[in-house]
């Protein structure tokens, strides 16, 4: 975390502390957000074991702005915690970023549904945001510093998007709304496939099986006759590898929706 951001989520946080254990200071807050027209809205506190409390916290904070700037500003109770401007640029850069990472983790935490095979899809995302709130203008220098120290770090703990983990790479390609998507992106494709495929092999026997793709089961029209092409070409492989047929054919079909639910499939 960088200085800027440091200081800025102490003092969301002394904010939130008051207004939990001052009544003056709530009754401040709620009459200077009467007189602006903004619904209350209690500030959240957070809690050390969970960070996602912190980014509860600042986004409270943000939500009343315009009313902690006028209290700051001319009551002596809050005159101590005044957010300095560019603190408030910190505070904003920091809920746009972490917004993400807030879905991601709520996501990946789910226990009545799986969520390997999205994790690069996630994570994906993630950066995405991260690139696009750095290449934007008018960005303080705190708050770009602080999504380049936030991107290093879930490159160093995610590499590549976790592509590098085979079991979360195949869980990729086994969804059928992303069919290894991502794989292709990190040239993690083939070789995804290919451990898949020995799995197969070392525990189920499998058949020969020459298989007849339909071209209803194709995504669109305009790639018929490029796919038809291409496994006219892959017949004696279909014939003599049942394994990359059903592959084949897998990857051939329409995607799935992303609310697919994966565990019927």
């Amino acid at each position: 975390m960088t200085a800027g951001m440091d200081d800025a989520l102490k003092t969301c946080k002394v904010l939130a502390s008051l207004t939990h254990q001052s009544t003056v200071a709530v009754e401040l807050l709620e009459s200077e957000l009467d007189a602006q027209g903004i619904n209350f809205r209690q500030l959240r506190q957070s809690v050390d074991t969970r960070w996602n409390s912190e980014l509860d916290c600042i986004a409270s904070v943000l939500h009343l702005k315009s009313a902690i700037i006028s209290l700051c500003a001319n009551e002596d109770i809050f005159s101590s915690k005044t957010i300095s401007a560019s603190q408030w640029k910190s505070i904003e850069g920091a809920v746009e970023l972490l917004a993400p990472f807030k879905k991601a983790t709520e996501t990946w935490s789910a226990e009545s549904i799986p969520t390997i095979n999205i994790v690069a899809d996630s994570l994906y995302l993630i950066h995405d945001k991260i690139d696009q709130f750095i290449e934007t203008d008018g960005k303080n220098g705190y708050g770009v510093l602080y999504a380049k120290n936030l991107k290093s770090c879930i490159e160093k703990r995610f590499p590549l998007c976790h592509t590098g983990n085979l079991f979360s790479t195949a869980a990729n390609y086994l969804n059928p709304a992303l069919k290894g998507l991502h794989l292709k992106l990190f040239k993690k494709f083939q070789t995804t496939k290919e451990w898949l495929a020995s799995q197969v092999k070392d525990n189920v026997e499998c058949q020969p099986v020459a298989r007849v793709l339909s071209a209803d089961l194709f995504p669109n029209s305009k790639l018929k006759g490029k796919l038809n092409v291409r496994l006219e070409t892959q017949e004696s492989t279909f014939e003599l590898n049942p394994i990359l047929s059903e592959m084949c054919h897998y990857e051939y079909l329409p995607d799935a929706k992303k609310d697919f639910p994966i565990l019927d499939w």
